[in-house]
Protein backbone atom coordinates (compact mmCIF):
# COMPACT_ATOMS: atom_id res chain seq x y z
CA UNK A 1 0.00 0.00 0.00
CA UNK A 2 2.69 2.75 1.09
CA UNK A 3 4.45 1.71 -2.08
CA UNK A 4 1.38 2.34 -4.89
CA UNK A 5 1.00 5.99 -2.40
CA UNK A 6 4.28 6.36 -3.04
CA UNK A 7 4.12 6.48 -6.64
CA UNK A 8 1.40 8.28 -6.91
CA UNK A 9 3.24 11.36 -4.90
CA UNK A 10 5.98 10.93 -7.22
CA UNK A 11 3.69 11.32 -9.91
CA UNK A 12 2.05 14.23 -8.51
CA UNK A 13 5.43 15.97 -7.88
CA UNK A 14 6.40 15.26 -11.79
CA UNK A 15 3.20 16.74 -12.87
CA UNK A 16 3.99 19.83 -10.85
CA UNK A 17 7.45 19.77 -12.32
CA UNK A 18 6.60 19.73 -15.80
CA UNK A 19 4.23 22.23 -15.24
CA UNK A 20 6.97 24.75 -13.69
CA UNK A 21 8.59 23.63 -16.51
CA UNK A 22 6.14 24.63 -19.39
CA UNK A 23 5.67 28.07 -17.33
CA UNK A 24 9.66 28.79 -17.54
CA UNK A 25 9.37 27.83 -21.21
CA UNK A 26 6.21 30.22 -21.45
CA UNK A 27 8.26 33.42 -19.19
CA UNK A 28 11.48 33.02 -21.99
CA UNK A 29 9.67 32.41 -25.33
CA UNK A 30 6.98 34.79 -24.64
CA UNK A 31 4.29 31.82 -25.96
CA UNK A 32 2.75 29.44 -24.04
CA UNK A 33 3.34 25.47 -24.98
CA UNK A 34 2.10 23.02 -23.41
CA UNK A 35 4.10 19.78 -23.73
CA UNK A 36 1.61 16.91 -24.19
CA UNK A 37 2.73 13.30 -22.75
CA UNK A 38 3.82 11.92 -26.18
CA UNK A 39 6.55 15.10 -26.40
CA UNK A 40 7.52 14.11 -22.77
CA UNK A 41 8.28 10.46 -23.75
CA UNK A 42 9.62 11.18 -26.79
CA UNK A 43 12.03 13.46 -25.40
CA UNK A 44 12.87 11.18 -22.45
CA UNK A 45 13.76 8.27 -24.40
CA UNK A 46 12.89 8.45 -28.19
CA UNK A 47 13.92 4.54 -28.58
CA UNK A 48 11.07 3.33 -25.96
CA UNK A 49 8.65 5.39 -27.41
CA UNK A 50 9.14 4.22 -31.07
CA UNK A 51 9.27 1.07 -29.99
CA UNK A 52 6.28 0.67 -28.01
CA UNK A 53 4.19 3.00 -30.52
CA UNK A 54 5.33 0.45 -33.36
CA UNK A 55 4.51 -2.53 -31.23
CA UNK A 56 1.17 -1.72 -30.25
CA UNK A 57 0.10 -0.34 -33.60
CA UNK A 58 0.84 -3.67 -35.37
CA UNK A 59 -0.54 -5.97 -32.69
CA UNK A 60 -3.27 -3.80 -30.63
CA UNK A 61 -4.25 -1.21 -33.00
CA UNK A 62 -7.18 -0.11 -31.42
CA UNK A 63 -5.69 0.22 -28.03
CA UNK A 64 -2.81 2.57 -28.94
CA UNK A 65 -5.47 4.98 -31.35
CA UNK A 66 -7.68 5.29 -29.12
CA UNK A 67 -6.72 5.09 -25.57
CA UNK A 68 -3.14 5.28 -24.80
CA UNK A 69 -2.93 8.17 -28.24
CA UNK A 70 -5.53 10.14 -26.51
CA UNK A 71 -4.11 10.10 -23.28
CA UNK A 72 -0.50 10.54 -24.51
CA UNK A 73 -2.31 13.83 -26.52
CA UNK A 74 -3.19 15.33 -23.20
CA UNK A 75 -0.86 17.62 -21.29
CA UNK A 76 1.94 15.89 -19.38
CA UNK A 77 1.39 17.73 -16.25
CA UNK A 78 -2.60 16.85 -16.32
CA UNK A 79 -1.75 12.72 -17.27
CA UNK A 80 0.67 12.69 -14.75
CA UNK A 81 -1.37 14.69 -11.82
CA UNK A 82 -4.65 12.70 -12.39
CA UNK A 83 -2.56 9.45 -12.39
CA UNK A 84 -0.52 9.92 -9.49
CA UNK A 85 -4.17 11.30 -7.86
CA UNK A 86 -5.62 7.79 -8.70
CA UNK A 87 -3.11 6.39 -7.15
CA UNK A 88 -3.06 7.81 -3.76
CA UNK A 89 -6.96 7.17 -3.68
CA UNK A 90 -6.39 3.33 -4.21
CA UNK A 91 -3.68 3.04 -2.08
CA UNK A 92 -5.13 5.33 0.74
CA UNK A 93 -4.48 3.87 4.41
CA UNK A 94 -7.97 2.63 4.82
CA UNK A 95 -7.31 1.44 8.78
CA UNK A 96 -6.25 4.62 9.73
CA UNK A 97 -9.33 6.35 8.24
CA UNK A 98 -11.85 4.10 9.60
CA UNK A 99 -10.66 4.59 13.16
CA UNK A 100 -10.64 8.51 12.88
CA UNK A 101 -14.26 8.25 12.05
CA UNK A 102 -14.68 6.27 15.12
CA UNK A 103 -12.85 8.18 17.20
CA UNK A 104 -15.41 11.16 16.34
CA UNK A 105 -18.71 9.46 17.11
Amino acid sequence: MIIGRLIGFLLVLSAIVVLLRDLVAWHDTGSLAIMSGTQLWYSLNPEDYDTTSALLSERVPLLWDTVIGALLSLPAFVTSALGGVILIYVFRDRARASTRRKRKR
